[in-house]
């Protein structure tokens, strides 16, 4: 059997559209179990998507009954998960992924032996869809990590210091032009690596994951109690699985056999209040994440 585990936070609509994508995979019925993990989203949606599967075979609803963020959330999700000793995968998706690869099930089962599998994550880019997953191996050095939190500690500071008026220029603060520089060649050096993504999509191992959907084995599942150890609230949590797959022998694989499709962006832009709060929150977990790298996986990184 083949769990998907919805990490459900406000925009229902998104998390509807990702379940009953995957209800409509080829042998779902016979295959599939989904469970929606409501991360404290307090504005009706968890009441809605109860009342929506109240009743439904296939699908449950639970919520954490607190805002844990996305890995201790994911973690609850796995815990509270119907059936457990029955999975032997695990599917871990945000919920504005669609599976829209009908045989996708059929496929997961033809994969090669593996602890950690990650499909091909496309996202719209106007006619076209892009592949995101590998990401850049530049996210994986001890050097990116150190001066990214640099440069989101001085933007957090000119956020909450009112510098220029708004986020909006805060995104443009750089602790010297030394970093400023590196921030150009780190930006060049992702666009590069989304670029090869486009003419070399290959199946690869050890490489690392984009987290947008990601498929633990029934050996992950059986050796750990969590799915994310350490729980970043939000970012990195990436490179922080990779970090434990190099720790612990772990094989991670990219397919591209796989495909599921990530509507990221898809909800409707919020006035410039929120746009403050958004960049804070952005800045501030950012550079939260960044310290619990360094602190717990810096011995793995490059």
């Amino acid at each position: 059997m083949v769990g998907f585990l919805i990490l459900h936070y406000k925009n229902d609509k998104d998390t509807v559209a990702c379940a009953q994508s995957i209800l409509r995979l080829s042998g779902a019925a016979q295959q599939a179990r989904i469970l929606i993990m409501d991360n404290h989203s307090q504005d009706g949606s968890y009441e809605r998507l109860c009342a929506k599967y109240a009743h439904h075979p296939l699908v449950s609803v639970q919520t954490t009954g607190a805002n844990l963020g996305f890995s201790a959330g994911n973690n609850a999700g796995w815990r509270a998960f119907p059936h457990r000793a029955q999975i032997a995968y695990l599917v871990v998706c945000n919920s504005d992924v669609v599976f829209d690869q009908p045989d996708f099930l059929s496929r997961l089962r033809e994969v090669p032996p593996c602890d950690i599998v990650g499909p091909d994550i496309r996202a719209p880019h106007g006619s076209r869809q892009l592949h995101t997953s590998p990401m850049a191996p530049i996210r994986l050095r001890k050097s990116t990590v150190r001066r990214s939190l640099a440069i989101h500690k001085a933007r957090l500071a000119a956020a909450r210091d009112g510098a220029g008026g708004g986020p909006f220029s805060a995104r443009l603060h750089y602790p010297g032009m030394g970093l400023f520089f590196w921030h150009c060649f780190y930006s060049l050096t992702l666009r590069c690596g989304q670029l090869k993504n486009q003419v070399c999509n290959v199946p690869s191992e050890q490489v690392l994951l984009q987290g947008a959907c990601l498929i633990f084995s029934r050996t992950y599942l059986d050796r750990y109690e969590n799915l994310f150890d350490p729980e970043p609230f939000f970012y990195y949590e990436e490179v922080l699985l990779w970090a434990k797959a190099q720790r612990d022998g772990l094989r991670m694989r990219y397919e591209p056999r796989l495909r599921v499709l990530h509507l990221e962006g898809s909800a409707t832009k919020a006035g410039e209040a929120d746009a403050r709060r958004r960049f804070l929150f952005q800045q501030e977990n950012m550079q939260l994440a960044e310290e619990l790298v360094l602190r717990c996986a810096a011995d793995m990184l490059k």
